[in-house]
């Protein structure tokens, strides 16, 4: 009747077939987490392969490009090399009465998404830290350029092509271990360019799991804030109409073996803030999947009785996200 066989006569997609095997997939994931001192062990190691993360044997001489004096602060621009042949430009943004500590700040949209004057980065500088924005290999400067005639051609992912990530998955790596490995390269160097007690981490939306990735990998990232993360990569799976932005922050293989929400746990005891929390559409959610996601995290935190430590929220933070800034940053 509606001239379609799957939808007619009851028939399976290659979706449905994808889940079904994820969906048990899961469970295996489940059992393992039930017991905490083996799995968390592992976790570590699975994520450091499938995502082909390879932490930095050298960190490279930044070069100085130019220079911005703002009100109380002074944006420099520098760029540095990244892992392989490309570099990665940055904005450092300079308190003139600074608090100590540093904070490396990434957004899908690059350096500049949050830059001008009123915005997310100048209240953190306005805090007194020194603030690291890069553009990230496939972010601003660094991204893909003009992709809306094959946005158009693909019915519209809003401008996504999954051609990076598929070549990713070719070489056995994933964009999002290439990009932590640079995450923690910024890291090192702020350590030794600035004169800093602490970094801390912030990320947006498909770029927080790049922070987990990171700041799992290296400790130094004392204290993480994700804003409007995604859930899990269950949420992705599971979801038929994904946001299609996510897909590049993926791990291919990571389905049962660990998630975003087992990264998470293994940042414990250290200070984490998880704001505006979506699932795989981008919707503020706590519906069953997202709730058992936080749940991971939030018994890994009670495990070492650092409940005051971690800071949650499901629902729209737009209008007191930097209240819950500045509790995550005391």
């Amino acid at each position: 009747t509606t001239g379609q066989v799957s939808t007619s006569l009851g028939g399976e997609t290659v979706f449905s077939l994808n889940r079904r095997e994820a969906e048990q997939q899961f469970n295996d994931l489940q059992t393992s987490r039930s017991n905490p001192g083996s799995h968390f062990s592992g976790v570590l190691s699975a994520a450091r392969e499938l995502s082909g993360y390879q932490s930095p044997e050298e960190v490279g001489q930044p070069v100085f490009a130019g220079r911005i004096q703002r009100d109380g602060y002074v944006i420099e621009k520098y760029f540095v090399q990244g892992e392989g042949d490309y570099v990665i430009p940055y904005l450092l943004m300079i308190p003139e009465i600074t608090n100590g500590k540093a904070l490396i700040y990434l957004h899908p949209a690059g350096k500049a998404a949050e830059a001008s004057a009123d915005g997310e980065l100048e209240w953190f500088v306005r805090n007194g830290f020194t603030v690291l924005a890069p553009d990230m290999i496939g972010v601003g400067e660094m991204g893909p350029g003009d992709v809306s005639n094959y946005a158009t051609q693909v019915k519209d992912f809003d401008g996504t092509s999954f051609d990076v990530w598929t070549a990713s998955v070719l070489i056995g790596r994933s964009i999002t271990g290439i990009q932590a490995g640079d995450v923690v390269r910024l890291t090192r160097l702020l350590e030794s360019h600035i004169e800093t007690d602490e970094v801390f981490g912030v990320a947006r939306k498909q770029m927080a799991p790049v922070l987990l990735h990171a700041a799992a990998f290296e400790p130094s990232i004392s204290r993480i804030a994700l804003v409007e993360p995604y859930s899990s990569y269950r949420e992705i799976v599971n979801k038929r109409f994904y946001d299609p932005g996510y897909h590049i922050s993926t791990v291919a293989g990571a389905i049962g073996v660990y998630d975003l929400s087992d990264l998470a746990a293994s940042l414990a005891p250290r200070k984490l803030l998880m704001a505006g929390v979506t699932d795989g559409a981008g919707r503020y959610s706590d519906r069953e999947g997202v709730n058992e996601d936080m749940s991971v995290i939030r018994e890994a935190y009670m495990r070492v009785n650092k409940n005051d430590q971690l800071m949650i929220s499901t629902g729209d933070v737009s209008d007191y996200l930097y209240d819950l800034l500045k509790e995550w940053i005391e």
